[in-house]
């Protein structure tokens, strides 16, 4: 863990307003810093902020700095499809390049954000990157999850119900507010783990899964 996120997590712990304004003061200190841009994007989108054109406005800047970072690439597109309702064709275009040339841990959940791109433009192609992203990622919940939602929309309801089912199999920790005194709001891999493989994640977002086999 880098000093600079010891000394955020230590203000963070007594005041959020005050923990924004260092990271703040961090990337502008640091402008080339690309992992203080990145943990600065992710507290902003975060309550009590919820600053999405702040975050997505850094997230573009660090990919000026660096291209191929494939953390601010699905940081961005999923910060589109929440706020936005739509992945841009931008992100795509990065994420269709970021596929061609490389490949890490992080390979499968660029699937997972490719297919919310296609949501509500191309059923089959939605479908075909979830598939894709499962078969790299199987003990994930939110590709299971958002492939039994779409199978249901276009009405294959038991295989949709289903995949609902493994995707609620799959959470391996339902978060309540004692986990929060730990939680470090700049992780990147926690979020990842929360809001793209689904396996830790807030109550609401499991009785959110939980309602889709209704």
């Amino acid at each position: 863990m880098e000093i600079f996120e010891l000394q955020f997590l230590e203000i963070e712990k007594k005041d959020k307003e005050r923990a924004l304004s260092f990271l703040e003061d961090y990337v502008q200190k640091e402008p080339n810093d690309f992992g203080a841009k990145l943990a600065c994007a992710l507290y902003l989108q975060q309550s009590p902020f919820d600053d999405f054109p702040s975050a997505i406005k850094l997230l573009d800047d660090l990919l000026i700095i660096e291209e191929f970072c494939v953390r601010a690439i699905l940081l961005k597109a999923f910060l589109e499809d929440r706020e936005l309702g739509q992945v841009s064709d931008q992100s795509l275009n990065e994420i269709n390049q970021y596929l061609k040339y490389t490949h890490n841990k992080y390979f499968n959940q660029l699937f997972i954000v490719k297919a919310l791109y296609y949501n509500s433009k191309d059923n089959d192609t939605c479908i075909s990157c979830l598939k894709e992203s499962i078969s790299m990622d199987p003990k994930a919940s939110y590709n299971h999850f958002l492939l039994g939602k779409k199978l249901q929309e276009i009405g294959k309801i038991s295989e949709g119900k289903e995949q609902l089912e493994i995707a609620i199999k799959n959470v391996a920790h339902v978060q309540h507010s004692v986990d929060f005194e730990n939680y470090n709001p700049i992780d990147f891999n926690e979020f990842v783990e929360e809001s793209l493989r689904g396996v830790n994640i807030s109550l609401p977002n499991y009785e959110e899964m939980v309602e889709g086999l209704k």
